[in-house]
């Protein structure tokens, strides 16, 4: 268990929001990192002028992808897609027993700015990765993923969420 337990510090912003009968089961403060969107077809055409040399596309994602890493996978109209224009504008990732909502939690109150029933949800796994201790990757039953993160150097966050999720839907920790 971490320190800081979201869900308890903010069960007063988080209640409200609730559906009647709905119980919050988790809540981490999240944040999307823009990396490397794969949003649909890319371009594969290699070019060569005599400012900028040689360039080919394939190349340059892969080092993109290097850097920063897939950060959305599937099309603009994508679960995950929809996911990540909404965990722009929220701060916190909720998982109750219905749905994963994400909210933006301030002082006073939260503003729910997604929300997607547990049917909609493949996955909810911690997938760290160098400098993003605390990356967690959403893959939707569309096909479609993203990845939030939970914490840069410490990874509890992360960690009770993927458990809490699997718990929730009866798969073993």
């Amino acid at each position: 268990m971490s320190f800081l337990d979201s869900l308890k510090i903010y069960r007063e912003q988080v209640e409200p929001v609730l559906e009647p009968g709905e119980s919050a089961v988790a809540a981490t403060q999240v944040s999307y990192f823009e990396g490397r969107e794969i949003t649909g077809t890319e371009d594969n055409v290699v070019t060569f002028d005599v400012i900028d040399g040689l360039t080919v596309p394939k190349w340059n994602r892969a080092a993109e992808s290097l850097i920063s890493g897939v950060t959305l996978l599937g099309s603009p109209v994508s679960t995950a897609a929809e996911a990540v224009r909404a965990f722009r504008r929220g701060n916190h990732l909720v998982l109750t027993d219905r749905r994963l909502l994400a909210l933006d939690i301030g002082v006073d109150e939260a503003t729910l700015t997604g929300a997607w029933p547990l049917a909609a949800l493949a996955e909810i796994r911690h997938d760290p990765r160098l400098g993003q201790h605390g990356r967690i990757r959403v893959t939707m039953t569309d096909g479609s993923l993203l990845r939030l993160v939970a914490g840069l150097v410490f990874w509890g966050a992360a960690k009770k969420l993927a458990a809490d999720w699997r718990g929730l839907v009866g798969l073993p920790n």
